[in-house]
């Protein structure tokens, strides 16, 4: 017995120590944890800055296409009866070539490139949504990662189907899974997907570039006299707007490549931490989510940035898809092609969002459940139990012990409260859901209206 008590004494302390030390190094591991690794120094660029170089591009495709159309209708003014259908069919004559006056008709729409003007200020919108969404999850990662640990949310691991308290073997096998989701995330596959987000970029851009060439070269031919030659300088703002639509294109779909990648990593390691680790929760937490705020969060910003994205997407390639069909020829069949191929890479990124968060997040919940269930019946069994003892006291008269159990006994229905049953709220949950669809089935609304007719020649008035 001696022998024993002496190990249990030295081995206390060891076991602290064995212990700290694994906290110590989780808590270095999450401060600096990012789903970006630092050696994806150009992914990490393209993500800080992105927003920037995509503005900057936004504005240059809109003051190349508006010098475009400039020299366009100071070179072949008379002839331009495509720009300015109205005009003539009103018997009015053409006004004199204005910058502004085309940059604004470009912005609206009233004219346009092969790419879109509409259409590209959805796909601007989106990639907002996109990056800013990706940034604001990326940033909820390490703090839902140290909050699991050091909050004690990790109430068991599983060990050979066998469930470990022990915080030891949880804070072990918590540094390992810690260690195999940073090295998944710097896997090399994920250039793999940024690199078909740029294939798929080059490949479009190349052939609307040359079904569009073609069809300016031909009209441009047909303006002019025919020993005459075709202005380059007009050659080069068209294909200077192509270039700049296809620089926001390259980072906006390398981007989405990226976020995908992640978030297979993300998801296959959620479901893991889920199945291997017993996620605690206390019902009675002041969050009114269980003390799982900071996962909910974590699963909640992982839907946004890839729905959002693919909702502006859609729209965008449903625009082009309508455009395509008008314009007829090669031009309808890559619309058509380009729609059906959007529609598959969104189905598929939707699929992985809920293969990805809502899996994992189910089954949280059900745990949830299953921990207000367990407090609610003992609650209730403590309530009887009072009861029962209120009404003994009160039949044998004693009257002071009764008054201090029906204290007891009111109290302990105070706490018989409703639990939470999700690790966010849910009428937040709601709201931030019906705002995104409010906002996001707003803008082609507006930007639809700013198209009709009457707010054209109330434009032109002004200008």
């Amino acid at each position: 017995m001696a022998t024993s008590n002496t190990t249990n004494l030295s081995g206390a302390p060891q076991h602290s120590n064995n212990y700290n030390a694994l906290r110590k190094k989780i808590n270095d591991i999450v401060k600096n944890f990012d789903v970006l690794p630092p050696k994806r120094k150009v992914t990490r660029h393209i993500f800080k800055w992105g927003l920037l170089y995509i503005f900057i591009s936004y504005l240059l495709y809109f003051i190349a296409g508006a010098l475009f159309f400039t020299r366009l209708c100071q070179l072949y003014g008379p002839k331009l009866r495509h720009i300015y259908p109205d005009n003539y069919s009103c018997g009015k004559t053409i006004p004199e070539p204005s910058f502004p006056e085309q940059l604004v008709n470009l912005i609206i729409g009233y004219t346009k490139l092969a790419t879109g003007s509409i259409e590209i200020v959805l796909l601007v919108i989106g990639a907002i949504l996109l990056l800013s969404f990706f940034n604001i999850w990326r940033g909820y990662v390490p703090k839902t990662l140290r909050d699991l640990f050091n909050n004690k949310r990790l109430g068991a691991v599983r060990i050979d189907d066998n469930w470990k308290h022990a915080d030891t073997a949880i804070a072990a096998h918590y540094l390992l899974f810690l260690d195999r989701y940073k090295c998944a995330l710097s896997g090399r596959i994920s250039y793999l997907f940024g690199f078909c987000g740029i294939l798929y970029t080059i490949c479009y851009t190349a052939i609307l570039s040359k079904i569009d060439h073609h069809q300016t070269i031909d009209y441009l031919k047909s303006l002019v006299l025919p020993q005459s030659h075709v202005d380059a300088f007009v050659l080069l703002l068209f294909l200077f707007s192509l270039v700049f639509f296809a620089v926001i294109e390259i980072i906006l779909f390398y981007s989405f490549g990226t976020i995908l990648f992640i978030i297979i990593v993300s998801g296959k390691y959620l479901g893991e931490l889920v199945r291997d680790f017993h996620i605690t929760s206390n019902p009675l937490h002041l969050d009114r989510c269980g003390g799982l705020k900071q996962l909910g969060k974590f699963c909640q910003w992982l839907f946004l940035p890839t729905w959002s994205f693919s909702l502006f997407l859609l729209v965008t390639v449903i625009l082009l898809l309508v455009s395509g069909y008008k314009t007829g020829g090669n031009m309808k069949t890559l619309c058509i092609i380009n729609f059906w191929f959007i529609l598959l890479v969104c189905g598929f990124a939707s699929f992985l969002v809920v293969w990805a968060a809502t899996i994992p997040l189910w089954k949280i919940h059900m745990g949830m459940i299953d921990t207000g269930e367990i407090s609610q019946q003992k609650q209730s069994t403590e309530i009887n139990i009072l009861e029962k003892r209120l009404q003994n006291l009160i039949d044998r008269d004693q009257l002071e012990q009764a008054k201090a159990v029906k204290e007891k006994l009111e109290l302990a229905k105070t706490l018989n409260t409703s639990y939470p049953k999700w690790p966010f709220i849910t009428f937040k949950a709601s709201a931030l859901s019906i705002s995104t669809s409010i906002i996001s089935s707003s803008v082609p609304v507006v930007l639809r209206l700013f198209t009709e007719p009457a707010v054209l020649n109330l434009l032109q008035r002004q200008l």
